[in-house]
């Protein structure tokens, strides 16, 4: 989709994406190409999978929705995006992919992050930055109103019995301090774009990183937050919109962000291709009335992708089977960027 550079402002606007997985990377993809000063930060919590597997061997952060948003934004060959982000079948690196890998070991042979990071930007051919929210070694944790604590993304994205027991808290097992350079560009920026992810896993972490809440709320940037398309059978099938925004409300203040954007109602083939799963994100009439109360203005445009993905045979963290769509992001984010 080609955007006519003119109807953007003259001088480079800065936008940060926060989020994590596919989401962050979906919507890197569909802004990197702008005539703008892009940052995308993303979670470094996740325990499972092949980023599990690194973690649980060699420690540190977790490499994969990192890896998942360097690639989105690189202009390296598609060959080679497709190596680094392939997954071994049986044997003992089943389940891995070559990226996280690669990643791991260039972090590990320079001690200084920003000198890693640079090496890495530069292998990938990168024109914006990327970044972790946190380089600390810490795992999510989740306690829920009847006392029962759960440790691990992967331990919280299985359990299905939040509407018995809902989530009291989410918190990190480690303090966990914000990088310097993602602070940096969240108080800089024009517009920030918290964007879709696992909510209780990708998304709510970010606001137990101390140093991000108050960034966040000292920061000018025009704030937008993206609904996801889908929410979890069993975990948070049974909020509405402001279900969520009022976990945003503890940690960021009244009003987190100035525009909410969610997505038109998705079509009957997709609806029964994840009704086992997943259910639509619920807007009714009292979210409505709840952020025209705030003032935050509400959108609803068509976002969602048209394609049913496929779990990968090697893949050992179920993924959601619709995805947004990168040529509408781009069309829905320059339209609120001008």
């Amino acid at each position: 989709m080609q955007i006519n550079k003119c109807l953007l402002s003259k001088s480079k606007k800065k936008v940060v994406i926060i989020g994590g997985g596919v989401g962050a990377a979906t919507f890197t993809k569909a802004l990197k190409n702008l005539p703008i000063t892009l940052t995308t930060i993303v979670s470094s919590f996740d325990d499972g999978g092949s980023t599990g597997m690194i973690r649980r061997d060699y420690g540190g952060w977790a490499v994969g929705d990192f890896r998942n948003c360097l690639l989105a934004a690189s202009d390296m060959p598609e060959q080679v995006k497709q190596s680094l982000n392939h997954r071994f079948g049986p044997g003992q690196l089943f389940g891995m992919q070559a990226g996280n890998v690669f990643i791991k070991a260039i972090l590990n042979t320079h001690l200084s992050f920003t000198k890693a990071n640079g090496i890495i930007h530069q292998h990938f051919n990168i024109q914006h930055k990327v970044l972790p929210i946190s380089l600390t070694d810490s795992k999510i944790k989740a306690v829920l109103s009847g006392g029962k604590t759960l440790t691990g993304q992967r331990a919280i994205a299985e359990y299905l019995s939040f509407s018995e027991a809902p989530i009291k808290s989410i918190g990190l097992t480690k303090k966990s301090v914000i990088l310097p350079e993602a602070k940096k560009a969240i108080l800089e920026a024009d517009y920030i774009m918290l964007v879709p992810g696992h909510f209780f896993t990708i998304l709510l972490p970010h606001l137990a990183v101390s140093g991000f809440a108050r960034a966040f709320k000292k920061s000018k940037a025009k704030k937008i937050w993206f609904l996801n398309l889908l929410a979890h059978r069993g975990q948070d099938s049974y909020y509405t919109l402001v279900d969520y925004l009022r976990w945003f409300q503890k940690a960021l203040g009244q009003k987190p962000f100035d525009l909410a954007v969610s997505s038109s109602s998705l079509n009957k083939k997709i609806r029964q291709a994840v009704i086992g799963r997943f259910l639509p994100i619920k807007v009714i009439g009292k979210d409505l009335k709840y952020l025209k109360k705030l003032k935050i203005n509400y959108l609803q445009l068509d976002l969602a992708g048209l394609e049913i993905r496929r779990q990968h045979p090697n893949d050992t963290v179920a993924r959601a089977p619709v995805r947004h769509d990168a040529d509408k992001i781009l069309k829905a984010a320059s339209r609120i960027i001008n």
